[in-house]
């Protein structure tokens, strides 16, 4: 296994197991959309700031994007440590009206959402993180139906077997 797919294994189990803690279903893991987000992640380590790639902004998937610079010139990015960044606004969401930020959150938990891919591209200095989601979340209109407070069980501190709650299929892991 490639350090790439290494990094792509750590984020699809780092976002179902988030998925998991708001009750909705588990993800597939979609070499389509890692193709895609690859090709987006590659293409903004070459831009100077941050856009939202073509099929994103023609709601063929939904999209989320993480970039670290430093003056060093290696740059790395730990793919559960990208989704715990991109779930860390569920603080900041408010779940009985479903306002507040919409954006990774509320991407990542989506429930109607059932397939995603991903893509890194690291160079001097900079590393870019893409995912790509199909069907796209963060729907107008439709946060309340598909954006879930965390599990009771889980939000008062008692953990229940994330990792037991999978079975391993060819490498992918399922509900």
């Amino acid at each position: 296994m490639s350090r790439l797919d290494d990094f792509r294994e750590d984020c699809f189990r780092a976002h179902n197991e988030k998925r998991l803690l708001h009750g909705v279903c588990a993800l597939r893991h979609s070499l389509a959309l890692d193709k895609t987000a690859q090709d987006w992640a590659e293409a903004l380590l070459l831009e100077d700031g941050i856009k939202n790639s073509p099929l994103s902004s023609r709601g063929e998937v939904g999209e989320s994007i993480s970039v670290r610079t430093s003056t060093g010139t290696h740059v790395d990015m730990q793919g559960h440590e990208v989704v715990n960044t991109w779930h860390s606004d569920a603080e900041n969401y408010n779940y009985e009206n479903g306002k507040g930020p919409a954006g990774n959150f509320t991407q990542l938990v989506w429930s109607s959402t059932r397939e995603v891919g991903f893509g890194k591209a690291c160079g001097p200095g900079k590393c870019v993180v893409v995912a790509h989601y199909r069907p796209p979340g963060n729907v107008l209109g439709r946060y309340l139906e598909n954006v879930f407070r965390p599990k009771e069980s889980v939000k008062e501190g008692v953990k229940q077997p994330i990792r037991n709650t999978f079975a391993l299929n060819n490498g992918k892991y399922f509900l």
